[in-house]
């Protein structure tokens, strides 16, 4: 049991971090301003 734990919490830190990395870099290659959190928040305010 302490391999799937250990496995799926390696798995959620991977995923977490790419997604941190992921949406900051796609949102400063398209806005050059926005941080990839505010982004998402401000989508539709920022137009």
């Amino acid at each position: 049991m302490s391999l799937i734990a250990v496995a799926s919490s390696i798995v959620i830190l991977i995923i977490g971090g790419l997604c941190l990395v992921y949406g900051e870099g796609y949102s400063f290659d398209l806005r050059g301003k926005q941080k990839g959190r505010v982004a998402g928040g401000r989508r539709a305010s920022d137009r």
